[in-house]
């Protein structure tokens, strides 16, 4: 805050000898990208080329919400969910933010997403709030089964509210995951079609613009095809540089400690009939980009210079010249097998990883001795509003 002060008095008395606002663009990054968060922060204040370089460095890069590492390890996770999330991993910076005390939310009740900066969790009887970490904000929610205080999509291109027009039909869109693209809703039906909405409209009408139905891609089908006893399918909706891309995620559905794929049965071993622990693992991603005109998914061998974060998350895209230690061509996931999730007391919330798409290797990006990590690791987008004071 001294730097603000002393900086806006001097661009007051003398607006000609001010130059921090022309520092070359390169310079101006390359210490930017050495700052830590609340430097950067801070720094925002002193003139709009800064705020502007600030706003792209903070605002993009997710965070990875965990427990406590060494509460984890001590109760080999059994235990940890009552302590909730107690820090956050900043990857840009290599650092590990600790909470000095953890909001009583974190404990309480479970976080199913975030979006945007914002957490939302699910208290008793499935009642939804928005909670916000860093300024401890917290906005109720309808309960669940008012359907989260969201309206239907309705076949007639309007929002519909069952409580105002009981009579009026509707059909209830499931989806498999949804995106804002270019002002339009993208809603992955199947993996084989999307649904196109027209939010472009004024007041509280949406407009069905079109059905895109497409092949799914032979390669993935293959893959799929060939591991049908051994593994399922995660599917995503990504926007990244203006592209809508398609990614495919493989689990295996048990995986021993040299990452070799097993069917239920291998878990005996030969010399008693209790079974290995072999949990669920991520071993392999496809990434496909919408070609518009086609109407097909196009493989993509490479990501170039982006990174891509999946999860129960805002799912992302970001350039890795804008953040130091963060590996490009690679998609950086966490744990949303929701329905495996608690099956076991001895895993769960532990298939996280960085996958490199270019050679196909897995390594992890946050390091836990214990495979039940409870609650499960998110991924948050701090927005740098909610630092400003």
């Amino acid at each position: 805050m001294t730097v603000q002060a002393t900086m806006t008095k001097r661009r007051k008395e003398s607006p000609s000898t001010s130059r921090v606002d022309e520092l070359p663009a390169h310079i101006l990054r390359s210490i930017f990208n050495r700052l830590r968060f609340n430097d950067l922060v801070q720094a925002k204040s002193v003139c709009c080329s800064w705020n502007l370089l600030g706003d792209e460095l903070t605002s993009k890069m997710p965070w990875l919400m965990l427990p406590s590492k060494k509460q984890v390890e001590e109760d080999d996770g059994i235990k940890v969910n009552n302590n909730g999330y107690h820090g956050f991993l900043n990857l840009k910076e290599n650092r590990l933010y600790s909470l000095k005390t953890a909001p009583k939310e974190f404990s309480e009740c479970c976080c199913i997403g975030s979006s945007h900066g914002w957490l939302v969790f699910l208290q008793e009887k499935a009642v939804p709030f928005l909670f916000n970490p860093f300024k401890q904000l917290r906005i109720e929610l309808p309960s669940v089964d008012r359907q989260l205080g969201l309206e239907k999509m309705e076949t007639s291109t309007r929002m519909f509210n069952p409580e105002i027009d009981s009579n009026q039909k509707t059909t209830t869109m499931e989806t498999m995951d949804i995106i804002c693209h270019r002002n339009h809703l993208y809603a992955l039906s199947d993996k084989n079609s999307i649904e196109v909405w027209d939010l472009h409209i004024g007041g509280n009408h949406v407009k069905k613009k079109s059905d895109f139905v497409f092949a799914f891609p032979d390669k993935s089908l293959a893959k799929e095809k060939s591991f049908r006893d051994v593994c399922t399918s995660g599917f995503y909706l990504v926007e990244s540089c203006g592209d809508l891309l398609f990614v495919v995620r493989f689990i295996g559905d048990y995986v021993d400690w040299d990452g070799t794929l097993l069917h239920e049965q291998d878990h005996l071993t030969q010399d008693s009939n209790h079974p290995k622990v072999c949990p669920y693992r991520t071993f392999l991603f496809h990434v496909y980009k919408m070609d518009f005109k086609e109407l097909k998914w196009v493989e993509m061998d490479t990501l170039g210079d982006r990174a891509l974060f999946l999860g129960r998350n805002q799912l992302a895209s970001v350039s890795t010249r804008c953040f130091l230690n963060c590996e490009k061509d690679c998609i950086y996931f966490s744990d949303d097998c929701w329905e495996r999730i608690d099956e076991d007391y001895l895993y769960g919330g532990h298939d996280m990883g960085i996958y490199n798409l270019k050679d196909g290797s897995l390594k992890p990006v946050f390091e836990f001795s214990s495979d039940k990590i409870q609650p499960q690791p998110c991924w948050v987008i701090p927005d740098p509003a909610m630092f400003e004071s």
